[in-house]
């Protein structure tokens, strides 16, 4: 591999002190970079949308935590997905997450049982 693979490019640096980066040193520097992709895959699959509701072959999705809306086009989601379900995205697939759907339809069921037994 060609020791002078890259420069360091700081704005605080001349260019006589600029150092080229040793094959060691870029090494580090790609793994750390693949590191962090690697976790920027992984915080992406937490993330929890909810089908808020499906528009011709657009499923609208809201992000609960952030409260964004999101479009995803239902043919990257798994056959059957309808309003209500919990949805993540693992590995840039998107997969149905039961749980959460049926923690969410526990909750909707003691308000609605809630708001009966107060009348």
């Amino acid at each position: 591999m060609n020791k002078e693979l890259e420069y360091l490019d700081e704005d605080d640096l001349s260019q006589e002190e600029q150092q080229p980066l040793n094959e060691e040193q870029h090494d580090l520097i790609k793994d750390l970079v693949d590191g962090l992709q690697h976790r920027i895959e992984q915080e992406k699959s937490k993330v929890l949308l909810i089908i808020d509701r499906i528009e011709e072959s657009v499923a609208v999705c809201e992000n609960r935590e952030t409260e964004e809306i999101i479009n995803i086009d239902i043919s990257e989601l798994p056959e059957g997905v309808h309003e209500g379900d919990a949805i993540r995205c693992d590995n840039n697939k998107y997969e149905i997450d039961e749980q959460t759907r049926k923690e969410i339809e526990e909750r909707i069921k003691n308000k609605i049982k809630n708001i009966f037994e107060e009348n």
